[in-house]
């Protein structure tokens, strides 16, 4: 990972890699900041929770927000929600960010054919450039900007990918647990369109497949052989043996958002956050970050940030340079002085048993 603030290191046999500052940090700073590689929202939330930005997109609100706006045609509601699967939700923000980003890069590629061209062509060209000009700035109607989005964008483009194979379940099937399902689908049509970003991040996370059961390995190879199964006919490019470590993987490394403990509406996975080691007794701590931020103590001045899920670590102690960075798996409160109950559900969740500081005495109790 390249940052002039933390590194990745190997510690030790027992904790493997982990999270080192490289300067110092006090309580409250902001240590690093990362788009979730990949996230996915448990099936109670898929109606209603926007898939990229994670905040709530109930339909009834909207029409609210529709009829209020009624006289004013600009704000009218642009949310997406998938007619197929109905699994995944937009809302209108994002929806609008979305079709900024094609625009943006429709525009660089008009840009691109015009320096490639040579000067019979300029008419035409600055024809070409005023059509997209205009484009961006007549507000598209719901319909178009669905219309753009689905044709264009990359996030729809492997949605509909997946949506295929999701939709090949009978609607029973897609109404159950399905968040591991909607994972493998997600990242078998995003290798599909050539993402090899998020393959290789998925592949750098530690499986750690001594320390578990069994059962756990053998749970994840049956349901990676049903998913195979069923779905390679259409397409899906994984072999048994590749899903079922990368459901290991997913399983022990993943992050519950909205990273507090109220409530979960999903998880997600991100490359460099999963190396963070667990302690009782943390010094960072996961947040869902702002979408303002200020830039400039003096002036107030703030930059907007994409609405795309972002994991902000936080440091919650003092942390010197060359320090390990950690946080906690579990809600450590509701384990205070039952320290065996603690270890037991570390054990039987993540596959290792702690050894920081609060563990430690305990440990040392039972010898």
């Amino acid at each position: 990972m390249s940052s002039e603030v933390v590194s990745i290191r190997y510690l030790d046999e027992s904790r493997g890699r982990g999270l080192i500052a490289e300067v110092d940090f006090s309580p409250g700073d902001k240590i690093i900041c990362f788009p979730c590689d990949i996230a996915v929202l448990y099936t109670p939330f898929v109606r209603n929770t926007c898939s990229r930005c994670f905040e709530p997109s109930p339909e009834e609100e909207e029409e609210k927000e529709k009829e209020k706006n009624e006289e004013n045609k600009d704000k009218k509601s642009l949310r997406y929600e998938c007619a197929s699967c109905k699994h995944l939700v937009l809302c209108s923000d994002c929806v609008k960010e979305l079709v900024s980003q094609v625009q943006e890069l429709s525009s660089c590629d008009v840009s691109n054919n015009n320096n490639n061209n040579n000067n019979n062509n300029n008419n035409n060209n600055n024809n070409n450039n005023n059509n997209n000009n205009n484009n961006n700035n007549n507000p598209l109607s719901p319909s178009q900007a669905h219309a753009l989005i689905k044709q264009q964008h990359r996030l729809l483009q492997a949605h509909r990918i997946a949506c295929e194979w999701f939709c090949e379940l009978p609607e029973s099937a897609r109404e159950g647990d399905t968040d591991y399902l909607r994972f493998a689908l997600e990242v078998a049509s995003r290798t599909h369109l050539a993402d090899t970003r998020l393959k290789v991040a998925l592949e750098n996370l530690c499986i750690n497949a001594g320390e578990h059961s069994k059962e756990i390995r053998q749970f994840f190879d049956s349901f990676a052989s049903r998913v195979v199964s069923k779905f390679k006919p259409l397409g899906f490019d994984m072999e048994v043996g590749y899903l079922s470590d990368l459901f290991m993987r997913t399983k022990f490394n993943s992050i519950g958002f909205p990273f507090n403990e109220e409530e979960i509406l999903g998880w997600a996975l991100q490359e460099e956050l999963c190396m963070i080691n667990h302690s009782c007794i943390p010094n960072s701590a996961i947040v869902r970050s702002n979408r303002e931020e200020t830039t400039n103590k003096e002036t107030k001045s703030t930059v907007k940030r994409s609405r795309d899920c972002c994991m902000e670590l936080v440091a919650r102690l003092p942390i010197k340079a060359g320090e390990e960075i950690t946080m906690s798996y579990i809600d450590v409160d509701a384990y205070a002085g039952n320290a065996k109950a603690r270890s037991q559900h570390l054990l039987e969740n993540y596959g290792f048993l702690c050894k920081c500081e609060l563990c430690l005495p305990s440990t040392a109790n039972k010898k």
